[in-house]
């Protein structure tokens, strides 16, 4: 027996945002009491699922990106040297980078919270509010610029992107999350409203599954579903709901996932960099899904 349309119709259904957008203004507030430097200028908005619209239902973690736009990092390393001269003559250096923007960040929060709330992690730092009690991951990062001609100031080839260094690995991370937006805002609209919907049905089958110890809660991130689905055909999120989730979901099953594109189309899903999925791991959620909507 298959999944039932009244269950996949409550899965696809998203959360409520208010607790969130609270987040944002008191992050957004204690930012902005801070004493920045003159040539300093920043941003903050939501990352994941919440600015995608695909949360769900249970409260989950908030992302809250703080991006320092005005000192960005430029990636010549596509460049012939000619051209990278150019633009190392055309932008120097900047004495103001990553490392004094977290540190200037982490303190603005600390003064508005309290230094005893925040949490230091691999990629972000946690912070613990008493209201709303939502877990905060505060992403500190800086505008990434990939460049792949340049010429002079108004003659060049760049893709925009989001750097975030990784000390302890002496490297970026980045990612490319206004790409990704826009891109699975146009894959929403070409399939009239189904694809954040199968996402969201997606993502609850998974944390059933997970709850019920039949699924490991780090074989899939909500990241690594969205890119999956974002690779199935328009055509098929389409009609109903259990029409939607099990075309989406027999596609992939019978379908090679090893040159699936990323969302942001920047790089594959399994790209085998430090940061990627694996195969196994996606076959292990796709098997568990057939699985469990076989035999409900």
């Amino acid at each position: 027996m298959a999944i039932p349309e009244n269950q996949l119709k409550i899965w696809a259904r998203p959360g409520t945002v208010q607790g969130t957008k609270n987040t944002h203004a008191a992050i957004r507030n204690a930012l902005a009491r801070h004493q920045w430097p003159d040539d300093v200028r920043y941003v903050t908005y939501l990352q994941g699922s919440y600015r995608n619209n695909t949360h769900l239902r249970r409260q989950s973690d908030v992302d809250v990106v703080v991006e320092l736009t005005s000192l960005p990092v430029r990636d010549a390393s596509r460049l012939p040297a000619s051209q990278q001269r150019l633009l190392d003559r055309d932008f120097p250096e900047p004495e103001y980078g990553w490392r004094r923007f977290r540190r200037d960040v982490r303190s603005a929060i600390a003064d508005a919270f309290g230094d005893s709330r925040i949490r230091e992690g691999k990629k972000t730092f946690k912070l613990a509010m008493e209201s709303p009690e939502i877990p905060v991951d505060v992403v500190v990062a800086v505008r990434y610029l990939k460049y792949t001609e340049y010429s002079s100031q108004r003659s060049y080839k760049r893709t925009e992107g989001l750097g975030l260094y990784l000390p302890a690995e002496s490297r970026w991370a980045i990612n490319y999350p206004h790409l990704y937006r826009r891109n699975g805002v146009g894959k929403e609209k070409a399939t009239n409203w189904w694809f954040r919907r199968t996402i969201r049905m997606f993502k609850n089958a998974r944390a059933q599954l997970v709850e019920e110890g039949r699924l490991g809660s780090d074989t899939a991130r909500s990241y690594h579903i969205e890119c999956l689905l974002y690779n199935v055909p328009n055509r098929l999120l389409a009609g109903s709901y259990q029409s939607a989730y099990s075309s989406a979901l027999y596609w992939l099953r019978d379908n090679d996932l090893a040159r699936f594109p990323s969302q942001d189309k920047q790089i594959l899903v399994f790209d085998r960099g430090p940061d990627s999925w694996n195969e196994k791991d996606a076959q292990m959620l796709i098997n568990a899904l057939v699985r469990q909507y076989e035999g409900w």
